[in-house]
């Protein structure tokens, strides 16, 4: 405990009327001084009793609003502070230090404070990190002051939350096709202008329709401009399914794919909250289902969502996966036919793989994505916007789930991440990953020319720009097939021949 100014200023009032007893020759002086140092040590006596008992009494909460967050992104921090009637003699003062790192802040927007009578205050204050890592608000630090103003007494005391920010993709965010970026949640989300976002019907184009409005897919595949209309739904719903397998750790600790995935599906959340939509959620890991979150449109479910988001990691690896992969169970059942009349030990051998490709794919019902879009199936019934996060490392349990969602009600929107943008240790230079990354978009444009299925990569612009330059001459500028008038074929390249 400290004296205040105007302590020592009545201190120094005493010892002044002291001093000048001998001058005057009076003992009134020495009465005074009597009085005054009385006064001085009866309230430094309550003061204590009254910072003790407050100190005893009091409670103060300190919340940040998120427990995860991303790096660079304001979190509100709420401070309370409450104390009965009896201990509500002194005036108090309580400020929270900000973590080191933060941005700054100004002391009178981390303080709050209570006058001698009053028994709560609250206040609230913007936190901003730009680094990603685990933090610890510091502990409050309290002022006392005594109802006088006399005396002062300074601690440390109360919570001390952890919250925890993860660096974010944004930054270096491409979402796009064939390297043309989009508008990720205006064009992507409603693929055309209009008043509504849900697929109703296709029509042929008339010249009183904008262009903007013409859909290529359409157009490609019945030979002719054609537009889709949309119906703008009241009870519209986005189902969420975000992949965070092992596969989507390849990148490193720094850029993993996964993180990318994750930024997009924090848009879409974000996405769904403007516009009052229900949106549930469904995070896949290696053995299954990791998360079920049931659509909602509270504010709490939205948090809840955008919490699980944060924290989601891949899932470890329980042993080595084979790195062959048929991409399309018709290949796999056409190959099988082929070499049914074999006898020589390799046809054999290639035999009993493509069997056992095919029995895989018969079970794809129960793989992860799959058993996913099941799951949303039965646990919703309003209309729907199918939005599935993954990479291209399982092609044909994608394609199967995304022709599963599609034949349910409602659109289907693929974020796909291209491993051979990531996997910098399997490429020498660029232009080796290029033939790769060509092979992924083929893929993307198989699924983004299906009816109701939309497809776009999400990827590193640095990495993305620095592959495409390295193109052969004799390939064409962009590699999106958006705008193409050829018919659509749903075909799949396996060693080097063509499926259907």
């Amino acid at each position: 405990m400290e004296p205040t100014r105007r302590a020592v200023t009545t201190a120094a009032l005493g010892v002044t009327l002291g001093g000048s007893a001998p001058i005057t020759g009076s003992v009134v002086p020495l009465v005074g001084l009597a009085v005054l140092a009385s006064w001085l040590l009866s309230a430094q006596l309550v003061a204590v009793r009254s910072f003790r008992e407050t100190a005893e009494a009091a409670t103060v909460t300190v919340e940040p609003e998120r427990q995860y967050a991303q790096a660079a992104t304001p979190v509100s921090v709420s401070v309370t502070v409450e104390r009965p009637e009896g201990a509500a003699t002194t005036a108090l003062s309580i400020t929270c230090p900000t973590p080191p790192g933060a941005d700054p802040i100004p002391a009178a927007d981390r303080r709050l404070e209570l006058a001698a009578g009053e028994t709560r205050a609250t206040t609230s204050f913007q936190l901003r990190i730009p680094t990603a890592g685990r933090f610890q608000l510091p502990t409050p630090e309290w002022t006392l002051t005594d109802r006088f103003g006399l005396f002062t007494a300074s601690y440390s005391a109360g919570p001390t939350p952890e919250f925890q920010l993860s660096e974010s993709a944004r930054p270096r965010l491409h979402v796009g096709k064939g390297g043309t970026p989009t508008s990720l949640f205006g064009e992507t989300l409603s693929r055309q202008s209009g008043s509504g976002i849900i697929p109703d019907r296709i029509r042929p184009y008339v010249p009183s329709d904008a262009a903007n409005r013409i859909d290529w897919n359409a157009t490609a595949r019945l030979r002719e401009p054609h537009v889709r209309e949309f119906d703008a739904a009241t009870d519209q719903e986005f189902r969420l399914i975000v992949d965070h397998r092992t596969s989507l750790a390849v990148g490193g600790p720094h850029q993993p794919m996964g993180r990318y995935l994750r930024d997009v599906a924090l848009g879409i959340v974000t996405t769904a909250e403007q516009r009052g939509d229900r949106i549930g959620l469904v995070t896949v890991g290696n053995e299954g289902l990791t998360t079920l979150l049931s659509p909602t449109r509270r504010p709490s479910g939205y948090e809840a969502i955008r919490q699980r988001l944060l924290v989601l990691e891949p899932t470890p690896s329980k042993g080595p996966t084979s790195t062959v992969e048929l991409d399309h169970p018709t290949a796999a059942r056409r190959l099988r036919r082929e070499l049914a009349d074999r006898e020589d030990a390799f046809s054999r051998t290639l035999h009993a793989f493509a069997t056992t490709a095919t029995a895989y794919v018969e079970l794809s019902d129960v793989a992860p994505l799959s058993r996913a879009v099941r799951y949303q199936d039965v646990a919703t019934t309003a209309t729907q916007l199918t939005a599935i996060l993954t990479d291209d490392t399982n092609r044909t349990e994608l394609w199967e789930a995304v022709q599963r969602a599609r034949r349910q009600h409602g659109h289907v929107f693929v974020f796909l991440t291209p491993r051979c943008l990531f996997a910098a240790e399997e490429f020498d230079s660029p232009g080796e990953r290029y033939a790769p990354y060509r092979a992924f978009e083929q893929f993307r444009t198989q699924l983004d020319r299906l009816d109701s299925v939309t497809a776009v990569e999400v990827a590193p612009a640095d990495r993305l720009d620095a592959v495409l330059p390295a193109r052969p001459e004799s390939t064409t500028p962009s590699l999106s097939a958006d705008t193409s008038a050829q018919p659509v074929s749903h075909s799949f390249s396996i060693g080097g021949r063509t499926h259907e």
